[in-house]
């Protein structure tokens, strides 16, 4: 009961941290900023929906190791599931921001510089969920870390949710010399992606490496280093495509 109720609680602020912006911005500024919101959004939850397919088998497998009291073979899964969600993530999220004006243009019919740039920031924010957080929550939670899990999975909706209303109300003032319209929703993007930042490389990571019993330097050379370089690689070819194949008015 214990376990599930803390379970419950991870899931509940889960969904104040994903679904709660289009209700600040509904609040705070206007049905159309929803829209524009919406439409932006629409493209992150794809890439969530497409790279972490195969993270739901980590629960009951973790759960089965911890049983038998096989750390070490919860340590190997946790690495390289962490490993291979980051090149899955990686390469799925090279060709979207390379290519994420055209494609909000021709499947959602989206021009719309706010939008776009609050596209780019959830995506990136998605990403940092996926690589550097989501491997390690699963097994931790089947490892008997569920309480701490719940208490920073508050933490960080209490946060998303105070930083988003703060800046969709002050991020207009800062940024008014740029006279961007529906500016205010990239506030609300950002108070999605401060929280997430700060919280995978304060915790989730540093939480990883005590779990595996490895200093960050080798998680990040076992992890980190060969998915980075495959994207940086994955990036220039996508950039030097998109400067061939897309005609000028697509591009920014």
């Amino acid at each position: 009961m214990g376990f599930s109720l803390y379970a419950y609680l991870i899931t509940f602020t889960n969904l104040i941290i994903l679904k709660t912006d289009q209700l600040v911005i509904s609040i705070f500024g206007s049905v159309a900023m929803v829209a524009v919101y919406q439409i932006s959004i629409r493209l992150t939850d794809t890439y969530q929906k497409f790279s972490a397919q195969f993270l739901d088998n980590l629960g009951p497998v973790s759960a089965t190791l911890f049983a038998a009291g096989n750390k070490s073979k919860m340590t190997e899964i946790m690495l390289q599931s962490n490993r291979l969600m980051g090149i899955i993530s990686s390469l799925l999220l090279v060709p979207l921001l390379v290519y994420v004006k055209p494609l909000l243009n021709i499947w959602l019919n989206l021009d719309h510089t706010a939008g776009m740039i609050v596209a780019i920031i959830l995506l990136i924010s998605m990403y940092i969920l996926l690589f550097f957080r989501s491997s390690s929550v699963y097994v931790l939670l089947m490892a008997n870390e569920h309480k701490i899990l719940a208490k920073i999975a508050v933490l960080e909706a209490i946060a998303n949710l105070a930083l988003s209303i703060i800046l969709i109300k002050t991020l207009p003032n800062l940024l008014s010399a740029y006279s961007i319209p529906d500016i205010a929703i990239v506030g609300v993007a950002l108070g999605t992606f401060i929280p997430n930042v700060i919280l995978a490389f304060s915790f989730n990571v540093p939480k990883a490496c005590r779990f595996a019993g490895i200093t960050i330097r080798d998680y990040l050379r076992e992890v980190v280093w060969r998915t980075l370089l495959i994207t940086a690689f994955s990036l220039g070819f996508a950039i030097a495509l998109y400067r061939l194949a897309i005609p000028p008015a697509c591009s920014w």
